[in-house]
C-alpha cells in the first residue's frame, strides 16, 4: 500500500510556500533515487531516507535523468544543465538561454532536452548543441523520449503544448508533427514510448491531466 515518506524540504519554514515544490524523480534501485525542484533544490534518497544534496544553483530545476548510479543530467530555468559524474553535481556550459522543461539520457555519450520555443538540444560528443530541424514548429516543448531501433538509429518522440512530433518516418533527422494524422490528442502532459505488445515497433502512453492515460497501438504506418 501507499505511505508517506518523510521529506527534508519542509514548506512552513519557508518564506514562500512554493519554494519547496518538487517537480522531477528518478529511482535507479528501491534504495537510490534523486529528486529536483523549485530554487535548485536536489534531493537524494539513501538509506531508506530523502537528504538534501548541494546544488550549485538557485534557478529551478524541472527534469532529471541518469545513465547509471554515478551519471547523469538535470535541466531547468534559464537553460541550467547540471551534469553529475561519480561526486557532484556542476553546472554544464551552454548557449541556451531559454527554459528546458524535460531531459532524456541514452547513455553516458548521448542525451537530449527540450524546452520553451520549440527548443531541442543535444549532447554527443562531450558538448550540446541545438538541433534547429524542428523549429519549423512554433510549440513549447514540455517532454521527450527517445530509442534506438533495430539499425542502430535514434528515434525520438517530443510532446508539446499543441501536439506531437517525432523523427520516425524514416528521414532520421527530420521532424514531423504526427499529432493529427496519428489520431492522438493534443493535450497531454507527458508520454511514455514502449513496445508494450512486443511487435518490434514502439507504442505511445498519453499521461492526461483530465482522465485516464491513453495508450495508442503503433501500426507501422506513423
Amino acid at each position: 500500500k501507499w505511505s508517506q515518506v518523510e521529506s527534508p524540504v519542509k514548506e512552513n519554514t519557508n518564506s514562500n510556500l512554493l519554494n519547496g515544490d518538487l517537480d522531477d524523480v528518478q529511482m535507479l534501485s528501491d534504495t537510490s533515487g534523486w529528486a529536483v525542484g523549485k530554487q535548485g533544490i536536489i534531493l537524494k534518497y539513501t538509506r531508506g531516507k530523502w537528504i538534501k544534496f548541494n546544488s550549485p544553483t538557485n534557478d529551478e530545476l524541472k527534469s532529471i535523468s541518469m545513465a547509471d548510479e554515478k551519471f547523469g543530467w538535470i535541466v531547468g530555468d534559464r537553460g541550467t544543465i547540471l551534469n553529475y559524474d561519480g561526486g557532484k553535481w556542476k553546472i554544464f556550459p551552454s548557449s541556451v538561454r531559454l527554459p528546458l522543461n524535460n531531459i532524456k539520457t541514452f547513455s553516458r555519450g548521448r542525451a537530449w532536452a527540450v524546452g520553451s520555443r520549440s527548443t531541442l538540444i543535444e549532447f554527443k560528443n562531450g558538448n550540446w548543441s541545438e538541433d534547429n530541424s524542428i523549429k519549423i514548429f512554433e510549440d513549447a516543448f514540455n517532454d521527450i523520449d527517445v530509442v534506438k531501433d533495430s539499425s542502430g538509429d535514434f528515434k525520438i518522440w517530443i510532446i508539446g503544448d499543441n501536439g506531437i512530433y517525432s523523427n520516425s518516418q524514416s528521414l532520421k533527422f527530420s521532424f514531423t508533427d504526427i499529432t493529427a494524422q496519428a489520431a492522438l490528442r493534443k493535450d497531454g502532459r507527458a508520454a511514455i514510448l514502449d513496445d508494450f505488445n512486443d511487435d518490434g515497433l514502439p507504442e505511445i502512453m498519453q499521461l492526461l491531466e483530465d482522465g485516464p492515460s491513453i495508450l495508442s497501438e503503433n501500426l507501422g504506418n506513423n
